[in-house]
């Protein structure tokens, strides 16, 4: 991919990262976002193995979101 199509994406693109977040007040432990939250149970729901979810949501976010960057990815603990 180009860079003027990698700018053009990062315009339309509202997710910069994956990754733990804190809350406004910056008080309290991160926690993941409820957009992350989708990628963990939807494939659960559908029958995928706990330990395939992680794969799955690198997978997903490299090709649908090809400019946001993968900061963590959520433990088989979380999931």
């Amino acid at each position: 991919m180009c860079k003027n199509q990698q700018k053009k994406l990062s315009e339309f693109t509202q997710i910069s990262f994956i990754g733990k977040v804190r809350e406004k007040d910056k008080k309290g432990a991160p926690s993941w976002t409820s957009f992350v939250w989708e990628m963990m149970l939807e494939p659960l729901v559908n029958g995928t193995p706990p330990t395939a979810v992680n794969a799955n949501i690198g997978s997903t976010v490299e090709r649908v979101y090809p400019v946001t960057e993968i900061k963590e990815i959520p433990s088989i603990w979380n999931i």
